[in-house]
């Protein structure tokens, strides 16, 4: 939650009282200047009366994977385009390729999006699942998932 005031974190993982007695945490930032800014604040934090060391991770020889979440959105009022959807969405993380369509005989719109982190789109879901837009109950689902992976050298 810390690191949430400079930025989307996209991951943390906690080592606490490793081999030397230290605890050793790393954090996931969605961009280089996330990661910039979390340095400049945060090295020399005292934070529970512990000094933080904070510099950004030496690259390592690993497999990325980049996940795309499609979300489906139904029941949306008609009047909802994409960029509301956008805009609904983005205060959970970035999206990407939104779009909408309006179904006449059903008098409602249907809509679709993208995510790339998984926390976020999770998120997206529990909170917007179910609730009442513009009198409508939206539906959302995880349409796809597709992964692809490369290796860093």
């Amino acid at each position: 939650m810390l690191f949430e005031e400079v930025g989307i974190v996209n991951g943390a993982s906690l080592n606490v009282g490793n081999v030397d007695g230290k605890s050793f945490a790393s954090v996931t930032m969605s961009t280089v200047q996330e990661v910039e800014k979390a340095i400049k604040k945060f090295n020399g934090y005292v934070l529970n009366g512990k000094l933080l060391t904070v510099s950004r991770e030496k690259p390592e020889p690993r497999r990325a994977y980049n996940a795309h979440f499609l979300i489906s959105v139904s029941n949306l009022p008609k009047d909802v385009d994409s960029g509301r959807l956008e805009e609904i969405f983005s205060k959970y993380g970035s999206v990407y390729d939104v779009q909408t369509d309006y179904n006449e005989q059903l008098d409602e719109s249907t809509g679709s999006l993208t995510m790339t982190n998984e926390y976020q789109m999770i998120n997206a879901i529990a909170a917007l699942d179910g609730q009442s837009l513009d009198g409508k109950v939206i539906r959302l689902f995880v349409e796809t998932l597709e992964i692809k992976s490369k290796m860093f050298e």
